[in-house]
């Protein structure tokens, strides 16, 4: 079964981000093989998602990176989790994926 343009624009971020499943990837590349502007699209995302990434990452300031682990811990305790383990894998899933959560921002 071929893919829409519709599910594809819903698929586009992820398959950038190298996160769609094989066999939906493949149903979209089959999709870009005959739709042009689903094909721009994914450029768009490409170079929106190379701009991001290219750009400068400023610090935060000390005192509110300070606050910001101490509240995880809280977190993390309180969940019954230990440690920060779940806040490194957020971490890392953030930096691998600019612009997750807000589109196409």
């Amino acid at each position: 079964m071929t893919m829409e343009c519709r599910r594809a624009r819903d698929v586009v971020e992820d398959y950038a981000a190298g996160m769609l499943p094989a066999a939906e990837a493949a149903d979209f590349e089959g999709h870009l093989k005959g739709c042009a502007a689903c094909g721009r699209e994914l450029r768009w995302v490409q170079a929106l998602k190379a701009g991001v990434r290219s750009g400068p990452r400023p610090a935060l300031p000390p005192e509110l990176r300070g606050r910001l682990m101490r509240m995880a811990r809280e977190a993390s305790a309180a969940r019954g989790r230990g440690g920060l383990a779940w806040l490194e894998s957020f971490r890392l899933s953030w930096r691998r994926s600019p612009g997750r959560g807000a589109r196409y921002s």
